[in-house]
């Protein structure tokens, strides 16, 4: 993981983020790079994160995240409705 993406990880977490909340920060430059000619191009310093919200986490914990969702619909409608698909056990503190 970057030292950026490190960075983000730890001021979410600082901020008040639940770290187990926090699935995956990792840096993008090295790998989906916007301008590969330029290694060192401010553009390519970028960061990818995912926060697992309620319905995400019970839709991967169901399935490991490999449901088939509607992609035309927004994520709001979508998810939702695949998570009550089945019923899942997971806590409650948020």
């Amino acid at each position: 993981m970057s030292e950026r993406a490190n960075a983000a990880r730890r001021a979410l977490v600082a901020g008040g983020m639940r770290e187990d909340k926090l699935m995956q920060v990792r840096g993008l430059a090295d790998v989906l790079p916007l301008n590969p000619n330029v290694v060192d191009e401010p553009t390519n310093r970028r960061i990818s994160v995912l926060v697992l919200n309620k319905t995400a986490e019970q839709a991967f914990f169901r399935d490991g995240g490999r449901a088939l969702i509607d992609e035309s619909l927004p994520a709001s409608e979508a998810i939702p409705g695949v998570v009550s698909k089945t019923k899942v056990s997971t806590r409650s503190a948020y």
